[in-house]
């Protein structure tokens, strides 16, 4: 395997572009079939808890561990731009003033709910609680009541 890598930073630096599309696309379909922002955001969350599910998200446990590899990092770095996009996309629809900053904030939603599932906890109670919270974060409205 090294052979075509010049060290492990950059062999798992192309496994997050290989893998980068896969995720997004997933992220991307569950949003697509949502019918208004409150939804899309909703999918949003509960597509990458699906992921952490699936074991997909391993590969970034993996990356978690690599020290001192700038290749990795900045390789990660595009991958996150990337899964943030189409929840910004949506933020801006919903006419939010910072859609970035706000998209990132939601992320913390996802990883601490990632970090809930990886502890072992029922993964329909996460991401139903997650889901509920994003939203709410949002709209001031609940969408499970």
């Amino acid at each position: 395997m090294y052979k075509y890598f010049p060290g492990r930073p950059e062999l798992l630096a192309a496994v997050v572009e290989d893998a980068m599309p896969r995720w997004t696309d997933a992220i991307r379909a569950g949003m697509s079939a949502a019918g208004t922002p409150e939804e899309k955001i909703a999918a949003y969350v509960s597509s990458q808890l699906d992921l952490v599910r699936s074991g997909e998200h391993r590969i970034a446990q993996t990356l978690a561990r690599v020290r001192d590899a700038a290749v990795v990092r900045e390789s990660a770095a595009q991958a996150h731009r990337e899964l943030l996009t189409p929840l910004i996309g949506a933020l801006t629809e919903l006419g939010e003033e910072d859609p970035r900053r706000t998209a990132l904030l939601l992320q913390g939603i996802v990883n601490a709910a990632t970090t809930a599932l990886e502890a072992g906890d029922d993964h329909v109670a996460v991401t139903d609680r997650a889901v509920r919270m994003a939203v709410t974060a949002i709209t001031g409205a609940d969408p499970g009541r």
